[in-house]
């Protein structure tokens, strides 16, 4: 009999708060046997290489949590993900629906209202962070 494989946890948008995780394949966590998160699957990769990892994890799991990026690595493709690929035609979507996406989003914007000073002094110190990817594009063409 085979083995029931772990399921990877999509990892959560910064303002919402636990308890409605969804899978990579798109099932509430809750519903699945056994359930990782990301940072667990890439331990396991690096310890069992992606070939022999794939025998233990939902291969949808797996192979879509290596095409998407976190919030952290890049929040463009996040709000991409959430709002057009799971919310295409209004459909329910880990038992959220598109409604209350929108509402999140309404209430963000709110909340920027309600504090834009902190807001703007926030988003000067992101700008005036060193990006990392720029350094290495610089140190690049310099060679």
């Amino acid at each position: 009999m085979p083995q029931p494989r772990d399921h990877v946890i999509r990892p959560l948008l910064p303002w919402r708060s636990p308890g409605n995780e969804i899978t990579e394949c798109g099932r509430p966590a809750g519903d699945v046997r056994s359930a990782i998160t990301q940072d667990e699957l890439k331990a396991r990769i690096r310890e069992m290489g992606k070939q022999r990892a794939a025998l233990f994890t939902c291969m949808t799991c797996l192979d879509t949590a290596a095409n998407w990026a976190t919030f952290q690595e890049d929040p463009v493709q996040v709000i991409y993900r959430e709002s057009y690929t799971n919310f295409g035609g209004r459909q329910v979507y880990g038992g959220l629906k598109a409604d209350v996406f929108a509402d999140e989003l309404r209430a963000l914007a709110e909340l920027v209202a309600r504090h834009r000073d902190e807001f703007d002094t926030i988003l000067a110190a992101f700008g005036d962070a060193v990006r990392l990817d720029d350094l290495r594009r610089q140190r690049a063409a310099r060679r």
